[in-house]
């Protein structure tokens, strides 16, 4: 299951090694001085994904995809702006349809594939949920669909990859990122001095004084209208107090039936105003 999953030691490290590919993608844009030096990253990053899912692996597309939708450098709209619209990417991932071009892609690919393992965990974590028998009997349905998702863990388990013998040292390395896992204090920015690097960066807009003004009058009229809202949900909920001690005076006396329910939907229907 799912739990299971999270357990295991290989999983644990594949995601910490998503996470520090995720920060190092973040890193390499804020660590640009001028704009079109983050333009250029943002690009380079963006067809490195695209790489990574022309070769199968999902999951370093999308921790390259997740670390360019941090806050510190979504924010940093000068940079996006000079981006080419072709360039703006993302759409495999969308959770639209239930992550439904993700599953696609993934329908379609080779045997080299290297799965996105948070949508797969959260499959396990939702199929381990279903009974696993339904009217006394074995639900086949759960364990087809659980086996659907195992079996692309022992497509990517079995698989052959890129070693060391068919590419360069440095390249080796680098996908690997044995030193970037073991310290990334030596290599990536925290969230703190990520967060501090984007608003130096891309600085906070300041207000003009005339936009501050007009900020300070729509609140001004808007704390007014409260207020006279507020005087006035008091007096009707007096009103309706009134009304509910009425009602009751008049079922402890025996009123008429007539007069009792006519104030008895009123009571209702502004009480169902009132919220």
């Amino acid at each position: 299951s799912g739990r299971v999953l999270y357990a295991n030691s290989h999983y644990k490290e594949f995601c910490k090694f998503w996470n520090c590919l995720s920060h190092w993608s973040a890193t390499c844009v804020l660590l640009q001085l001028t704009v079109q030096q983050q333009t250029n990253a943002i690009a380079k990053l963006i067809q490195m994904a695209e790489e990574m899912l022309t070769a199968g692996n999902f999951a370093g597309a999308s921790a390259v995809h997740s670390g360019l939708l941090m806050s510190p450098i979504s924010r940093i709209r000068p940079a996006w702006q000079k981006l080419a619209p072709e360039l703006r990417t993302g759409a495999v991932f969308t959770p639209i349809g239930n992550y439904s071009q993700y599953r696609e892609l993934v329908a379609k690919s080779s045997d080299n594939v290297i799965p996105h393992m948070a949508i797969m965990k959260r499959d396990l974590v939702y199929y381990d949920e279903i009974n696993l028998y339904v009217n006394g009997r074995l639900n086949v349905a759960k364990l087809r669909r659980l086996a659907d998702v195992l079996s692309i863990v022992k497509r990517t388990k079995y698989s052959s990859y890129m070693t060391a013998t068919q590419a360069e040292a440095h390249v080796t390395s680098f996908l690997f990122f044995s030193n970037l896992v073991r310290s990334p204090a030596l290599y990536l920015l925290t969230e703190e001095q990520m967060v501090e690097m984007s608003f130096k960066l891309a600085p906070r807009e300041k207000l003009a004084p005339r936009d501050f003004d007009l900020q300070a009058t729509q609140l001004q009229a808007w704390l007014t209208k409260s207020e006279g809202l507020r005087v006035k949900l008091g007096h009707s909920m007096k009103k309706l107090a009134r009304a509910e001690s009425k009602m009751k005076r008049g079922l402890a006396l025996g009123g008429g039936a007539s007069a009792v329910n006519s104030q008895q939907a009123w009571v209702v229907e502004h009480r169902r105003r009132l919220g």
